[in-house]
């Protein structure tokens, strides 16, 4: 995670608060380990936070005399014990005739055990009773034709997954691949839902109004968002603690404990850093950096994509050349002639590869409801 949290902050996002989560691995607080022995007939020392303390010495005892009393066990730190050792009697006096070697005193035995509390205590995932569906859509100029097959098929996926999984608590959300903000109006600024509410909340059986929402989601999307696609820093950033938190600009969506099914749609990659605008890093750091969002459990988390593929794909044929020499060098999205066409999302294929579902579909083809059947299959099927 920590990898990633920089290159987060430098994609451009329009979520403030990038110090978050950066601190070091290894905290310098001072309180990682038990202090040492405790010497002489006084109380051992008290354990730091991280472990119990050493045992208290005993104290020697002198000519003819009585070994000093051991000393007590130090205080147990977070789930540690202290044991208090007895001191052992010295034996000769000096100079005269021998005395009685005195008997050790005998420690006060253990010490108070902390509390356990252990950071890396599993988590328990319930399967599928709350679920958080995300779709992260690129919103450039060349999505246009495939918006459109979203608009026409994506409400009635919503539905048929939604009653295929009735007593889920669902959650369901549009990110675009400029914004870590959730889609929550349409066009014409609209709003979607009630006042202070930026995504989908349902349970029960599909209902009109549930793909009504969803319509008025996808047509506040539109194709006229930046040419320099971030889907990865958009979808971690977007379900990070910071947006999801109490007033934060994606207030409630993200719940830790559900399971997160994440659905990418793009006809072009998420940018190489040095190329343009795009997410810093690469398809492992975004992999590691949403698994931290579900406590570091990648078995929380599913995700499909509708992506360019490489060729043959299902875009149109370019009979005297390619795609790559058609283009010159132009950036696919300045291009209108070749909205129909998509070039290879290679990485974010990676990044859709890395989890459950794992479903990749070409987004040039005529169709996504063989696709989006699929998924909601792949889905039910996870969560038995």
């Amino acid at each position: 995670m920590s990898s990633f949290a920089l290159a987060a902050c430098l994609t451009g996002s329009v979520l403030a608060g990038c110090g978050e989560g950066m601190l070091d691995d290894e905290g310098l607080d001072g309180e990682t380990s038990g202090i040492e022995d405790g010497g002489g007939s006084g109380p051992g020392q008290e354990g730091g936070e991280a472990g119990g303390g050493d045992d208290g010495g005993g104290g020697t005892g002198a000519a003819s005399g009585d070994g000093g009393d051991g000393g007590d066990g130090g205080d147990g730190g977070t789930a540690g014990d202290g044991d208090g050792d007895g001191g052992d009697g010295d034996g000769d006096g000096d100079g005269g005739t021998a005395g009685d070697g005195g008997d050790g005193g005998g420690g006060d035995g253990d010490g108070d055990g902390g509390e356990d509390d252990d950071p890396e205590a599993e988590i328990v995932w319930d399967p599928c009773d709350a679920i958080d569906l995300l779709f992260v859509i690129d919103n450039s100029s060349s999505m246009e034709p495939e918006l459109e097959r979203l608009m026409d098929e994506l409400p009635a996926f919503i539905g048929a997954t939604v009653e295929a999984m009735p007593a889920s608590s669902w959650h369901i959300g549009v990110l675009t691949s400029d914004s870590a903000v959730l889609v929550d109006s349409n066009e014409q600024f609209t709003p979607c839902f009630g006042p202070n509410v930026h995504h989908i909340e349902h349970s029960g059986p599909s209902t009109i109004v549930l793909e009504s929402q969803v319509a008025c989601v996808l047509d506040g999307v539109g194709a006229s968002g930046s040419s320099g696609e971030r889907s990865a820093s958009s979808t971690i950033v977007g379900l990070g603690d910071l947006a999801n938190a109490p007033g934060g600009v994606n207030a409630g969506f993200s719940r830790s404990w559900a399971k997160l099914v994440v659905i990418f749609v793009s006809d072009e990659d998420d940018r190489a850093e040095g190329e343009e605008i795009g997410s810093i890093g690469d398809p492992e750091d975004w992999a590691e950096a949403l698994t931290m969002v579900r406590g570091g459990e990648p078995d929380a988390i599913m995700s499909f994509g509708l992506l360019g593929r490489a060729k043959p794909n299902a875009c149109p044929l370019l009979v005297e050349t390619d795609l790559e020499q058609s283009l010159a060098g132009e950036d696919l999205d300045a291009a209108p002639e070749y909205a129909e066409f998509a070039e290879p999302a290679t990485r974010l294929e990676q990044l859709v590869l890395s989890f459950a579902g794992g479903e990749v579909e070409d987004i040039c083809v005529d169709s996504y409801a063989a696709f989006l059947t699929s998924v909601t299959s792949s889905i039910v099927a996870h969560c038995e």
